[in-house]
């Protein structure tokens, strides 16, 4: 199995500022998945007993983070150079904010990256109840 996006944050990535990587196994047929990343420091492999779906098994990830600001990320993505920096400085100043990064495409017949656009788009959102305890 391969694990692009995982290996793509943690070489994209500070060390400094990152803190785990969670994946969830969401019931998958093989139960291997992730094994292989569950050698690496950061990375914590999390399977769910049944399968949750997307939404409930980020839910289950974010139950099970300990790091103060979260990132989704699907499997079909890749991080590159400088991706996380700008996300964390706009949460830092303002908690409340989402924020989104620009995703590139990948041509479907020369795999090259065809950059979308160079802003990064931020939305707001009021998050004063995080409550989680139902879904």
């Amino acid at each position: 199995m391969e694990y692009h996006v995982e290996v793509s944050v943690i070489e994209q990535s500070p060390a400094d500022l990152l803190e785990e990587i969670i994946l969830i196994d969401d019931n998958n047929d093989d139960s291997t998945v992730g094994s292989e990343l569950s050698a690496i420091a950061k990375v914590r492999v999390l399977r769910n007993d049944k399968r949750e779906g997307l939404i409930r098994s980020r839910i289950i990830g974010t139950k099970a983070a300990t790091g103060e600001v979260l990132v989704f990320l699907d499997s079909h993505c890749e991080c590159e150079p400088g991706w996380l920096e700008p996300l964390l400085f706009r949460v830092k100043a303002n908690p409340k904010r989402l924020a989104s990064p620009v995703i590139n495409n990948i041509n479907l017949f020369s795999y090259e990256i065809e950059p979308v656009s160079t802003y990064l788009r931020v939305q707001q959102m009021e998050l004063n109840d995080m409550s989680l305890s139902q879904y």
